[in-house]
């Protein structure tokens, strides 16, 4: 066991180096100190808080995620989708049966509820050197929707509102549903960072970036 919890370690900590010289090599061409950051503790204290919980057979919750892939972590990583799934595949293989099935459990439904487009459909457009994500959010809260944009991901958080109405008895009951949700997606490979531009509509949250030159 304690093998296993160390070559988790080296190979959370490898991640953590490559993304931190990303993050450094970055910094040079801007005007702010390079900040630093112990990811060897985060990977720590991430995989303590995941074995506790699990001791206790309690599901994870959202906020032991959300405090780990943080804005910083997709702030500072070449690929970050993939370093998350990376993160997922090392910690499960540390586990037996029972304790991936409740690692599993929990990581599917914050991984869901912040990545999963499902319910709100998404599309891709691109036209000369624009690139638009439009994604419909029916009864969605103009006044509560902030997006907020990095390098390498679209944060939308919002509250959307559902009606529902039920035929009973010849009359209609009709009921009124507010959900809030924060929703996280890849900005797209080809779009020049830094460019995306975001408008809230009714229904629909479309942002817009400038498109990369193909033709180099």
């Amino acid at each position: 066991m304690r093998e296993r919890i160390l070559f988790f370690f080296i190979i959370l900590l490898l991640f953590a180096c490559a993304g931190e010289g990303h993050y450094i090599y970055a910094q040079k061409n801007s005007t702010g100190p390079a900040k630093t950051e112990d990811w060897q503790s985060k990977t720590e204290k991430l995989y303590r808080d995941i074995q506790d919980s699990i001791n206790k057979k309690e599901a994870l919750s959202d906020k032991l995620f959300d405090d780990f892939f943080n804005d910083d972590f997709f702030g500072r990583r070449f690929i970050p989708f993939e370093e998350m799934e990376d993160v997922h595949r090392h910690i499960t293989d540390m586990f037996g049966k029972e304790e991936k099935n409740v690692f599993d459990s929990s990581w599917d439904k914050w991984f869901s509820d912040r990545m999963g487009m499902e319910d709100f459909k998404t599309e891709i457009k691109r036209k000369d050197k624009k690139i638009t994500v439009a994604i419909k959010i029916p009864g969605i809260d103009k006044k509560t929707a902030e997006v907020n944009i990095n390098d390498s991901r679209i944060k939308i958080s919002f509250t959307a509102k559902t009606v529902k109405e039920e035929k009973k008895a010849g009359s209609v009951t009709r009921s009124e549903s507010l959900r809030s949700y924060v929703k996280i997606l890849p900005v797209p490979q080809d779009a020049v960072p830094g460019t995306g531009k975001a408008q809230i509509e009714k229904d629909a949250v479309k942002i817009v970036f400038e498109r990369e030159n193909t033709k180099r």
